[in-house]
């Protein structure tokens, strides 16, 4: 059976999904900034792990991200390799990081978990471990 995946154009991001495949007059009708792509086959749970690049599907990637391992109150931890653009949800608050990195240090021990979401990537989490000193 044959689908069609209608994306945004822009990001590649994945919609929604029809079958049977477009007719021309349906493509017509797309609205602006859509593309689609027909598949001979679809796996509904793999589509929020893809998008469209190229003209193709493709599997989203993971976050590129390192990060310090277990600090100390006061030490500095750090995460690296962000893209820029990327959104990064913190205890406290929403930043979106453009120089590939975060570093801060934490007052009190715990662990502190940090969301970061850019897509095509597929949304990634750190968690800082902080020891008392």
């Amino acid at each position: 059976m044959s689908f069609s995946i209608i994306y945004d154009s822009f990001s590649g991001q994945v919609l929604e999904w029809c079958s049977p495949p477009l007719s021309k007059i349906d493509r017509a009708a797309l609205p602006s900034g859509r593309g689609f792509i027909n598949v001979d086959e679809l796996d509904e749970d793999s589509l929020l792990e893809s998008f469209v690049a190229d003209g193709a599907l493709s599997p989203r990637p993971l976050m590129p991200v390192t990060q310090s391992n277990a600090v100390a109150v006061g030490e500095l931890w750090r995460i690296d390799g962000i893209p820029s653009g990327t959104v990064v949800i913190y205890p406290g608050g929403t930043v979106t990081v453009d120089d590939g990195f975060i570093e801060l240090s934490f007052a009190e021990p715990g662990e502190y978990k940090f969301t970061l979401s850019n897509f095509p990537y597929i949304e990634g989490e750190c968690v800082a471990k902080v020891t008392s000193v």
